[in-house]
């Protein structure tokens, strides 16, 4: 009996998880790059004209934490020690209590991209290969982990753990007609 309802929970969480769009993150930042200054100058983008933090304006494709964040993990060494553990129901609530600051944070992969050099966020954070993981909770909060490192072995369905800094929200279509909100999170580190 157990067993059977821990298969049902898993049932209706991927049926959950298929309303999530996996390219809406991407979509967006590139829809925010191109209207500022354009892919092709993806090495110019680390020119972040103020140092402090955007709290006020959630958007992370327009509010340049990204590019601050990036920066800042360049910085910090090992953000495993720094990292404060918070769950995505506290970053929902409260997010900007968490904007900049390094964070531990877990659920359950949606998908997994890989992106080459050429691709704008390999540009961003000037590697050969970048990922986008978007995991989510069973409440169905969502999350888009930008990293420098790729995927790996990473699945759908896996238990994923990421460290990074939240940057904000970003929000957009799904495949069903609806409006998803993401929180974004960049970061350096993911385990399985």
């Amino acid at each position: 009996m157990v067993q059977n309802e821990k298969t049902k929970k898993k049932m209706s969480m991927k049926m959950r998880l298929l309303l999530a769009s996996p390219f809406l993150i991407i979509a967006l930042i590139m829809m925010a790059r191109d209207g500022k200054e354009g892919y092709e100058n993806a090495d110019k983008i680390h020119n972040v004209t103020t140092p402090e933090w955007d709290v006020e304006n959630m958007d992370a494709m327009k509010n340049g934490n990204i590019d601050r964040a990036i920066a800042k993990l360049n910085e910090i060494g090992d953000i495993r020690e720094k990292a404060e553990t918070v769950s995505l129901e506290q970053l929902n609530r409260r997010l900007w209590d968490y904007i900049g600051k390094p964070v531990k944070a877990e659920g359950y992969v949606v998908y997994a991209n890989d992106y080459p050099s050429t691709h704008a966020i390999s540009k961003m954070f000037n590697v050969q290969t970048s990922a986008e993981i978007q995991f989510a909770t069973e409440e169905l909060l969502f999350c888009s982990f930008i990293s420098n490192t790729p995927s790996g072995a990473l699945r759908q369905n896996d238990h994923v753990t990421v460290y990074g800094i939240p940057v904000g929200k970003a929000s957009g279509e799904n495949k069903m007609g609806g409006t998803s909100e993401h929180i974004v999170i960049v970061g350096t580190l993911f385990s399985k």
